[in-house]
């Protein structure tokens, strides 16, 4: 792990270390969300879907067949 060092380009713009890209398995076009934290920032992966509740996807595939207890 260690630390990785890069520059901000004058547009703004950073370039990730590759072997973090290679680590992370983050390619191009692999969407990031920043997130301030007390001391610096936290550069996530965007989830690839939105994040749900078990009462908003409860029921939602079919079953053809005798009831089922959980």
């Amino acid at each position: 792990m260690g630390a990785h060092i890069s520059t901000i380009s004058t547009k703004g713009q950073v370039v990730l270390p590759k072997a973090l890209r290679d680590r992370l398995k983050w390619t191009a076009g692999t969407r990031v969300v920043f997130e301030e934290s007390g001391n610096g920032m936290i550069i996530r992966m965007e989830p690839q879907y939105p994040r749900t509740k078990m009462a908003e996807v409860y029921g939602i595939l079919k079953y053809d067949g005798p009831p089922k207890t959980i």
